[in-house]
């Protein structure tokens, strides 16, 4: 993960989340595998930002002009990493 990046939907940035001592992400893996087992995720890391972003300076943009980003909570993609690496079948995940 990036050490500058920007805030995520959560609230986080990948810099806070590397400042974070290995005890919190201990903590984290319990909820995450509390959230695995009973597939029921929180509110606020299963919200996602849309960013339209413009690919033309044109005053009134269409649908093409246009490219969507979404960002999704740091602690979900951070998730989404370590599950991928775990994949049997070699995916390397979000």
């Amino acid at each position: 993960m990036k050490s500058a990046s920007m805030r995520r939907a959560d609230g986080w940035s990948y810099g806070e989340l590397k400042m974070l001592p290995l005890s919190s992400f201990r903590a984290l893996a319990s909820i995450f595998q509390w959230i695995e087992d009973h597939k029921q995720w929180p509110a606020c890391l299963s919200q996602w930002f849309l960013v339209l972003l413009r690919k033309t300076n044109i005053a009134v943009p269409t649908w093409a002009d246009l490219r969507p980003i979404t960002v999704a909570a740091s602690l979900y993609r951070l998730w989404a990493r370590v599950k991928g690496q775990q994949n049997p079948w070699g995916s390397q995940g979000a």
